[in-house]
């Protein structure tokens, strides 16, 4: 403990000095933005186009209206995606996803439909991208027999900021 004398001499008791105590900070938001694709019907190997919902991302997630998402380097995101469809006939229907237009399988999510009514299906993925050197470009893309029409929603949120190396 720090005593000190106070300014009125000896007669006033000693006073102890005691720091404030330091209050827990509220944590920082973290980016998300959410986007839709409604009613797009598209042949196999097209990209899935998506219209912005929420964006809370400000600069950090960009895109909709087009078939592409720009997520801000320097970041880790997850990626969470639930497409309902219909395709126009049975078989296997699979939704991908490209980084800067490479495919990341590890994001893939495929059913086989039946000859149900409408050869209904519904997919659902979930993936991180680490955008330590670069900002990415996102693209969801289908593959499968004939023409699908899909609505869900694609929803990206930040889960990390980063340096400009990465040591693993």
């Amino acid at each position: 403990m720090n005593f000190y004398r106070s300014s009125c001499g000896d007669c006033c008791p000693r006073i102890c000095y005691v720091p404030c105590p330091v209050h827990p900070t509220t944590p920082t938001a973290r980016p998300y933005a959410s986007f839709l694709t409604n009613g797009t019907a598209v042949t196999s190997g097209t990209s899935l186009t998506f219209t912005p919902q929420i964006n809370k991302g400000g600069t950090l997630i960009t895109g909709g209206g087009t078939t592409a998402l720009t997520l801000a380097a320097r970041h880790i995101y997850q990626v969470d995606y639930t497409v309902n469809g219909t395709s126009s006939s049975a078989g296997l229907v699979q939704i991908t996803p490209y980084l800067n237009g490479v495919a990341a399988t590890y994001g893939q999510a495929n059913e086989v439909t039946q000859a149900s009514p409408n050869n209904q299906f519904t997919l659902h993925g979930s993936f991180l991208v680490d955008t330590t050197n670069a900002p990415v470009t996102l693209n969801l893309r289908y593959t499968g027999a004939g023409t699908a029409t899909f609505t869900g929603n694609v929803i990206v949120h930040e889960i990390d900021t980063t340096s400009t190396t990465t040591a693993y």
